[in-house]
């Protein structure tokens, strides 16, 4: 699974997300309701905010691009899971560093 933010602003004590995408793969063996109920629980969001896109693996597979595109006023709350998860020293590792990977 990816998750991409991309960044508003970025001031001395706080980062602005803008959006947030999250993509992943789901092969043919694997159980897409209980990945995505997982989710839905982890994130509040529903089936609604994804996109769902069959095709054909490398082997013959059938394979499933799943990607949610999230603006706007879900952004906060995501970005705040999803950094409230990460450890505090890896936190300060992304904030010192942020900048050199910014255009």
């Amino acid at each position: 699974m990816n998750i991409s933010l991309t960044i508003l602003k970025k001031t001395q004590k706080k980062l602005d997300f803008r959006t947030i995408e999250i993509t992943f793969v789901i092969h043919e063996t694997e159980d897409i309701d209980k990945f995505l109920s997982h989710l839905f629980e982890i994130f509040g969001l529903s089936d609604t905010d994804f996109s769902i896109k069959k095709t054909e693996g490398h082997h013959g597979n059938i394979i499933q691009l799943i990607r949610a595109h999230l603006i706007r006023d879900r952004v906060p709350e995501i970005t705040n899971k999803i950094l409230s998860s990460i450890n505090v020293t890896d936190l300060k590792t992304i904030n010192n560093d942020l900048l050199y990977y910014l255009d």
